[in-house]
């Protein structure tokens, strides 16, 4: 009978055993939970914020590019606006350009450090047509990685 007896206080204290350890078991899955929901959070208003400026990057883009081929346009016509002038709007656009594949390359995870003014030095020495710009800098900011 004290055999019985101790062998079910071993039952009990097991038992007890299993219990807290399942407790602290569920505590740590709710804290994981929690911590996951707060990080998943972050990263969704960190994605929110960086679609919303690529989005700004991308109008301001179409409004370069509007502006450029109206000075083409003009250029054509013999209206040209200066030569000054239409370098600056190229050269914003070409910087708007490499931030918004910068911004893109952010969005998958990856990022880039290559400096804008010396890519456009570098453009410009070969003689890149601005068409041709976006091609251009793709390969050369996905290796700069």
């Amino acid at each position: 009978m004290a055999s019985s007896q101790y062998s079910r206080e071993g039952e009990d204290i097991s038992v007890m055993a299993v219990k807290t350890q399942n407790h602290l078991l569920v505590q740590e899955v709710h804290r994981l939970e929690e911590t996951n929901r707060a990080l998943q959070r972050s990263k969704d208003e960190s994605n929110s914020k960086l679609l919303m400026e690529l989005e700004a990057l991308r109008g301001s883009l179409r409004n370069m590019v509007q502006k450029q081929q109206a000075a083409e346009d003009a250029q054509m016509q013999g209206l040209c606006p200066s030569c000054e002038e239409t370098e600056l709007i190229k050269q914003e656009l070409f910087y708007s350009l490499v931030l918004g594949i910068k911004l893109n390359l952010i969005m998958q995870g990856r990022s880039c450090v290559q400096n804008a003014m010396d890519l456009y030095a570098q453009c410009r020495k070969e003689k890149v047509h601005y068409t041709k710009w976006n091609s251009w800098l793709h390969p050369k900011l996905d290796h700069a990685l």
